[in-house]
């Protein structure tokens, strides 16, 4: 196809497939002539995910460059591929928010203190079973958030953390079960696509299942 028809198919202007095109985020077209080049159907899967990725998910340039680089490694396994591609999306928070959303106390902490907490946490995960956990953006999130928690008061022990890990491993299989394996290029799109655009349907169904626990009346918590 050509330029016009791959920005009919796509809905993307053709000033801005050309602007991808010299970023590099979409690679070039098969030249026909020395102004003209044809487009694959492959190209037109390229321009829908990076469309997803800036205008749904909401990532910067920058940020679609670094996750589509991490799949352009050709050598890598399908499972390669997409765990460097999923590591290389950009957590929900800022470590920033992070930091900021610790405890909601203005209390001034000390560098050591931190560290000792981070890594008693880091050893839970790896009692869940994790094993031990790689230094990644996501995981640094993870351990602040359990932080927070508990400097706001709740109870998340080691009890709550085992019983977490095994609903997210559930999530797991159920999301890996929904990627079609047999098309390289489309299971790493589905990973890359659903680790961030199906975590508000798990938030909002949890809420639901709050919610419908509430109706019912709260579970006792006698004999725990």
């Amino acid at each position: 196809m050509k330029l016009a028809e791959l920005s009919r198919e796509s809905g993307v202007s053709a000033a801005t497939i050309k602007y991808y095109l010299r970023l590099g985020l979409l690679p070039a077209g098969q030249k026909v002539s020395a102004r003209v080049s044809e487009y694959s159907p492959a190209h037109l899967q390229r321009l829908r995910l990076i469309t997803n990725l800036v205008h749904v998910v909401g990532l910067s340039i920058a940020q679609t460059e670094q996750v589509l680089s991490s799949i352009d490694q050709t050598d890598l396994s399908l499972e390669g591929a997409i765990e460097q591609a999923t590591v290389a999306l950009p957590s929900a928070t800022t470590r920033e928010q992070a930091e900021e959303s610790k405890c909601g106390l203005k209390c001034k902490r000390t560098e050591t203190s931190d560290r000792k907490h981070l890594a008693a946490i880091a050893q839970e995960l790896k009692d869940c079973g994790f094993g031990d956990v790689p230094d990644l953006e996501y995981v640094r999130h993870l351990e602040l958030a359990i932080l927070a928690a508990r400097e706001a008061g709740l109870t998340v022990d080691q009890q709550m953390l085992e019983q977490y890990s095994e609903a997210a491993r559930t999530l797991a299989r159920i999301d890996f079960a929904h990627i079609p394996t047999d098309d390289r290029d489309n299971a790493i799109d589905i990973s890359i696509l659903g680790t961030v655009m199906l975590e508000p349907i798990i938030l909002g169904l949890r809420r639901l299942a709050h919610r419908e626990l509430i109706e019912r009346g709260l579970p006792s918590q006698e004999g725990k």
